[in-house]
């Protein structure tokens, strides 16, 4: 019998993903709106990595005047702030580098970027993360603006490498990136992960 119940919760589950998964709006199509949005990356010791994120942003379809990129160096030990200046330096788009003078982690480093930000949509980042899609930004600035949601929990992949532990790595995301979907449409999420999360200000 408790085999029976076992089972039956765990189809019951996989529908609900499923149904939830197949339910979610995902139309992004529209016009980019007038929104002022911070992408904010916290980076320590990211030497060889912060150029290939921030290179994917500024390479994003998305208004340059209506783009600010803040980075929090979190006391790093390596070149990670001049790798990121240099970049930055040449992009044309507003930004910030502020320097802890010391290691405050990844949450208060945040905190500080966000605080600095004077945007209507927060994007945060991980320095150690890159987008092959140009329609990354504005994908998310308009679903925002067309479901008026005011926390988003964006996806994210493994970048796929040969292998069989870089294949479970990359079904394990996969899964949880549909489970992740399915939660947040009945409201209920239960997973999210901060290298890839959008949040408005708007009306708070």
């Amino acid at each position: 019998m408790i085999y029976i119940l076992v089972i039956s919760f765990y189809f019951v589950m996989l529908a609900l993903v499923v149904v939830g998964f197949v339910l979610h709006p995902n139309n992004t199509m529209r016009q980019n709106a007038q929104q002022k949005v911070s992408v904010i990356i916290a980076a320590r010791n990211e030497e060889g990595k912060i150029k290939q994120c921030v290179a994917s942003i500024i390479d994003q379809n998305f208004p340059k005047q209506f783009l600010e990129i803040i980075i929090v160096d979190d006391a790093s030990t390596d070149n990670t702030f001049n790798e990121a200046a240099e970049l930055l330096s040449r992009s044309g788009i507003e930004h910030r580098i502020l320097q802890n003078q010391e290691h405050l982690g990844k949450k208060k480093s945040l905190k500080l970027a966000i605080e600095q930000s004077n945007s209507e949509i927060i994007i945060c980042r991980d320095a150690d993360t890159f987008t092959i899609s140009n329609n990354w930004l504005s994908s998310i600035v308009n679903y925002m603006g067309i479901t008026k949601r005011e926390f988003v929990i964006c996806p994210i992949a493994i970048d796929h490498k040969n292998g069989m532990l870089s294949s479970l790595q990359e079904t394990e995301m996969a899964v949880l990136s549909l489970f992740t979907i399915s939660s947040a449409y009945f409201n209920v999420p239960f997973l999210a992960n901060g290298a890839n999360l959008a949040l408005s200000l708007i009306h708070i």
